[in-house]
């Protein structure tokens, strides 16, 4: 089990809202992810995605709203605080250290732990992603993106977190990889305990291997409900094409779930932007 301490975690979240430089860029957000569950965001680019793990992590302070761990407030503690408290975070991008091997990125992942119990996490997390084994000793830089990122997750998972947060897991990996990614791995932690909360710009297979889903557009939660039942519903496509209901022809809203590809949050980047030219 990933995690022997607890089988009761989980994640709420209520009325959230948060953003940049005083501009919001989610609103009103509610969702619970329960321990052995994966929940996934999906949603356009620009809807806010990458905003809402970033406040959950603590690296964005909440404007309103609550966030909860094992039903505690934690909405105003700093990201090392929520680590101590089991959640854990695997940004979209600079998750690795580039300069070190793989052992010491996975080792400076335990940095919490009791210094004898190191070797033996670092041994459970190579076996979760066995590919790590033989590249223990060669350094991050050197790596294909696919294998940076399991570098990356096993680092998160050296702390055992109760709560995994994965923003874009598979951004940047071949096909065959990312479905590896989201059908093994992500899957396999939530079986093992965890709750797992999953921002994926792969929709559709986000929402196979997904417990429940929601749907994300213009800061809100606009649907929410079982994956195979977000997958089935022909207004999922509609609303990443920005239409209305009715507007996109029966079968479209499966090309729409793949055609959200690339870097989350263009508005973000926008917002963030004019911020620090104001600064």
């Amino acid at each position: 089990m990933l995690d022997e301490r607890s089988s009761e975690a989980s994640l709420g979240v209520s009325k959230l809202a948060s953003g940049y430089g005083g501009a919001l860029v989610i609103e009103d957000i509610d969702l619970d992810v329960q321990a052995g569950c994966v929940s996934t965001i999906i949603g356009p680019n620009g809807s806010g995605k990458s905003t809402l793990v970033k406040t959950i992590a603590g690296g964005l302070r909440a404007a309103s709203g609550e966030v909860r761990l094992d039903g505690r407030n934690v909405t105003r503690l700093r990201p090392d605080q929520l680590a101590r408290m089991g959640l854990g975070y695997v940004p979209q991008t600079r998750d690795v250290f580039e300069g070190l091997t793989v052992k010491e990125n996975l080792e400076m992942g335990g940095f919490l732990l009791p210094r004898d119990q190191v070797a033996g996490r670092l041994k459970e997390v190579v076996e979760l992603f066995p590919l790590l084994d033989r590249l223990i000793s060669r350094r991050v830089n050197n790596l294909s993106g696919g294998e940076r990122k399991m570098v990356a997750i096993g680092r998160v998972l050296m702390l055992r977190p109760r709560v995994l947060l994965l923003d874009e897991p598979t951004a940047g990996l071949a096909p065959e990889l990312a479905h590896m990614v989201l059908a093994s791995y992500v899957r396999k932690i939530a079986d093992d305990g965890a709750a797992v909360l999953l921002v994926e710009q792969r929709a559709a297979e986000a929402l196979q291997i997904a417990d429940d889903g929601h749907v994300l557009v213009g800061g809100r939660v606009q649907l929410s409900g079982r994956g195979s039942e977000l997958l089935a519903r022909d207004d999922v496509g509609e609303m990443f094409l920005g239409q209305l209901p009715g507007d996109v022809e029966r079968g479209d809203e499966h090309l729409a779930l793949g055609l959200f590809e690339g870097e989350e949050r263009d508005a973000e980047h926008a917002v963030s932007n004019e911020t620090g030219r104001e600064a």
